[in-house]
């Protein structure tokens, strides 16, 4: 058990190493805000009524993602799926395509379909139903389900335990990153906001375009250059960046990027947008590519892209 604990952490560089880290800088900080650096549109939005601490607040609070991920047990829908693993040398070792159909039984029971059989080239199995991929593995207890699934309700669950409990807390990191996570060793390394990290960090909030069109707040939170070839494994997030639509600070889209040297060594970027369906939000494409390498593992490039549409209840 231990040891799956371990391997699966390490899929998103968490790494084991686990040291404390130190702050680079004896400053005392006054929150976020006061070093949040704000480009001119944002000066500009403060002299009409802009908050910085209160848009912090409303990000940090801020649910959309996680409970996008939710949501999906509650929906039927269509979804596409890509996953592709590449060698030292980055040539194709192999690819799997599939698409996935959910249908709802009742309120709180759900099942899935292929369409059509999976389209598969290389060696994606070891043998029937047992990947060559770890992070195929966990991409499949992420977004495919097995036989009738069932929730207890939209709001209450059975409190997650052994791995079933990390399984949650990575899909809480994957939607909800910057806020610390229950998972020993790795999680002071995921509060972004906290003071012991923030003298690593520059945070920004500008304004421009999500997709192109949307008028957006765009809050980034990046490794300062000073720390970001540092392997001490004092920063996990090298990156993040989070769109807020302008007229109601709804979560729009999220980049992140994260990276970890040493005995467990990782590189992972990754791409999350969220759409508007029938009064909630959900998922419309999930983005991943990145290298990890562990002890007793196979090193391993992949990349997974998952694409959801048809939304209905």
């Amino acid at each position: 058990m231990r040891s799956r604990l371990i391997n699966t952490w390490c899929f998103f560089l968490l790494t084991v190493m686990g040291l404390s880290a130190q702050k680079p800088f004896a400053e005392d900080y006054d929150g976020i805000a006061s070093v949040v650096q704000l480009d001119s549109m944002i000066i500009t939005a403060q002299k009409q009524g802009f908050d910085v601490a209160e848009f912090i607040d409303i990000l940090r609070e801020d649910q959309s993602f996680y409970q996008s991920f939710k949501h999906l047990h509650f929906f039927n829908y269509t979804a596409s799926h890509r996953m592709a693993f590449f060698s030292k040398k980055g040539t194709p070792e192999t690819t799997y395509l599939v698409t996935t159909q959910q249908f709802m039984l009742n309120d709180s029971c759900r099942r899935m379909n292929f369409i059509h059989p999976p389209e598969i080239e290389g060696r994606f199995y070891r043998r029937e139903d047992d990947n060559r991929y770890t992070t195929a593995n966990l991409y499949e207890k992420v977004f495919f389900t097995d036989g009738t699934a069932c929730e207890r309700t939209h709001s209450t669950a059975a409190e997650p335990r052994g791995l079933r409990r990390y399984y949650e807390a990575l899909k809480t990191f994957i939607f909800q990153p910057g806020e610390q996570v229950d998972v020993p060793l790795v999680s002071k390394k995921t509060a972004l906001f906290d003071s012991d990290l923030m003298p690593y960090y520059d945070y920004k909030i500008s304004r421009g375009l999500y997709q192109g069109t949307i008028d957006s707040y765009i809050f980034t939170i990046e490794v300062k250059d000073q720390f970001r070839d540092q392997k001490e494994g004092k920063t996990l997030v090298k990156f993040l960046q989070t769109y807020f639509r302008v007229s109601d600070f709804q979560v729009l889209g999220r980049n992140y990027r994260i990276e970890n040297s040493g005995l467990a060594s990782c590189e992972v970027e990754m791409e999350v947008e969220l759409v508007f369906v029938e009064g909630v939000y959900l998922p419309g494409r999930v983005a991943y590519q990145g290298t990890w390498n562990i002890p007793g593992k196979r090193r391993e490039t992949g990349e997974f892209e998952a694409i959801f549409s048809n939304y209905s209840r």
